[in-house]
C-alpha cells in the first residue's frame, strides 16, 4: 500500500468535508456572514388606550397574532419572516411561536417588527374582513382586529423582549334603551337593532396598516348585551358621515327609525348612545364618544 497517497486522499476528503459544511452554513437563512449563534426574538404586547397614550394594559387576550420583520427603511420583509404565527395563553403569559421561530440577523443588521391579531392566511399583505356576521359583545374583544406600527429598530445585541403596541382598528357602537310612554322592560326583549348604510367588508394591509373599504354595503345587526335586551353592542369599520345613514328598531310589528346622517366612525372610539323607545316611535337620543375600555361601555350616561 502506498501510505504517501492514502495520506493524500485524507487529506483531500478533509478539504471537501469542510467546504460542503461551509456551504451548507452559508445556505441558512440566519447566517448572514457571522458564525454566532442564532438569537431567538421574544415578545411582549399591549394595546394601546385610545383617548390617552398612558392608557395601557398588559396583552391578555388568548389567540394568535402574526409577526413579520421589516426594513428599518420601509417594508420590505427580512429573512423571509412574513406572517409568522405566535401564540398567546394565559398560562403562560407570553407569546411562544406556533411553528418557525423568528431570529435575529446574525450579522447585526437593525430591523423592525410590526404585527396584527388575529392571525390569518394572507393575500400578500392583505386580509379580508367581514363585519356581517357579529361576534356576541363578551367574545369581541377576541374577535377585534388589531395591528402593531412597525416598532424601533432591534438587533441581536437589543435587549429582549421586542414591544408590539397594538392599535384597534374597528369602532363600537353601544346603545343603552329606556322604556318611556307605554312601553316597558318587557316590550324590550323583543327589540332588534340595526345601522343602515354601513361598510361591511374591508382589506387591511398588515405591513402598512392601511385598510381599503370594499364595495359591499348594508346593515350591521347589533347584538343584545344583556338578558333584558337594554343594552346592545356592535363592532363596525370606520366610516364617514352618510345622509341615508338611519338606526332601524323592531318591537313586534312596530317600526322605528332615526337618522344620524352627522355621524362618522372613526377606529378605536367607542361611541355610545342612550335610546328612548316610546310607543309612538323614538323620544330622545344622546350620544357621546369615550375611550374604548375593557371594563367600560361607554359614557357615564350608558353604563
Amino acid at each position: 500500500m502506498d501510505l504517501t497517497n492514502t495520506a493524500f486522499l485524507n487529506i483531500i476528503r478533509t478539504m471537501a468535508f469542510a467546504m460542503a459544511l461551509s456551504l451548507t452554513a452559508g445556505c441558512h437563512p440566519h447566517n448572514t456572514g457571522d458564525s454566532d449563534t442564532p438569537i431567538a426574538v421574544h415578545f411582549v404586547a399591549e394595546p394601546l388606550g385610545f383617548a390617552s397614550p398612558e392608557s395601557k394594559r398588559p396583552w391578555d387576550i388568548e389567540g394568535s397574532i402574526g409577526i413579520s420583520m421589516i426594513s428599518p427603511y420601509d417594508t420590505s420583509i427580512i429573512l423571509e419572516y412574513k406572517n409568522i404565527r405566535y401564540i398567546y395563553t394565559s398560562a403562560q403569559q407570553g407569546f411562544s411561536p406556533s411553528g418557525e421561530t423568528i431570529y435575529y440577523p446574525i450579522n447585526g443588521k437593525e430591523v423592525r417588527f410590526t404585527a396584527y391579531f388575529p392571525h390569518t392566511t394572507l393575500d400578500g399583505h392583505t386580509m379580508t374582513v367581514d363585519l356581517r356576521n357579529q361576534p356576541a359583545p363578551e367574545d369581541q374583544e377576541s374577535n377585534q382586529l388589531l395591528w402593531a406600527p412597525p416598532t424601533t429598530t432591534y438587533t441581536k445585541d437589543s435587549p429582549n423582549p421586542v414591544l408590539l403596541e397594538f392599535e384597534r382598528q374597528y369602532a363600537r357602537i353601544n346603545i343603552r334603551f329606556s322604556p318611556s310612554d307605554g312601553t316597558s322592560l318587557e316590550d324590550l326583549k323583543n327589540l332588534k337593532l340595526s345601522i343602515s348604510d354601513m361598510v361591511l367588508q374591508g382589506h387591511f394591509n398588515v405591513l402598512t396598516g392601511q385598510m381599503e373599504n370594499g364595495d359591499l354595503k348594508g346593515e350591521i345587526w347589533f347584538k343584545h348585551l344583556n338578558s333584558d335586551s337594554t343594552r346592545m353592542s356592535a363592532l363596525v369599520l370606520p366610516v364617514e358621515a352618510s345622509d341615508s345613514r338611519t338606526f332601524s328598531f323592531r318591537i313586534g310589528d312596530a317600526f322605528f327609525s332615526h337618522p344620524i346622517p352627522e355621524e362618522k366612525f372613526e377606529k378605536g372610539h367607542s361611541y355610545a348612545y342612550h335610546i328612548r323607545i316610546s310607543n309612538s316611535g323614538i323620544e330622545g337620543l344622546e350620544a357621546s364618544v369615550e375611550p374604548w375600555e375593557e371594563d367600560n361601555s361607554g359614557s357615564g350616561d350608558v353604563l
